[in-house]
């Protein structure tokens, strides 16, 4: 699977069908989710430039979830679940691309449990 790295691109709404992941198992694509968990590929950095992260960040797969809970809508919608949102780039892209009045709620670790740069892991809950 190919992952877009280019941050700063995908903040126009018109760019967003580059982010697709057609090469995507056929099933996955055609399945009705009643759970999609965001949590790869490694999430990225709180630090600038971005393009010098290693690790892409999660916007593209946030895109998919967002893809794949409109194309085979549910009654009373798809959960998705994005992990480290408290990220730069996911606290950025995820009320973004899954919208902020789909946010339902988020959830802190308990501290000392998965901190990252002193901050605590976050998980953002989007109802879509």
């Amino acid at each position: 699977i190919q992952i877009n790295r280019d941050f700063e691109k995908f903040k126009d709404k018109a760019t967003w069908p580059l982010l697709f992941m057609s090469d995507l198992p056929k099933d996955v694509l055609d399945t009705q989710w009643d759970v999609i968990i965001v949590d790869a590929p490694n999430g990225c950095c709180d630090f600038e430039p971005w393009e010098k992260h290693i690790a892409p960040g999660r916007f593209q797969s946030m895109y998919m979830a967002r893809w794949l809970a409109l194309k085979h809508p549910r009654t009373g919608g798809t959960l998705v679940t994005v992990d480290d949102c408290e990220r730069k780039v996911e606290s950025l892209y995820a009320p973004l691309l899954l919208g902020v009045a789909n946010l339902t709620d988020t959830v802190s670790r308990r501290p000392g449990e998965h901190e990252s740069d002193g901050q605590r892991n976050k998980q953002c809950y989007f109802r879509i």
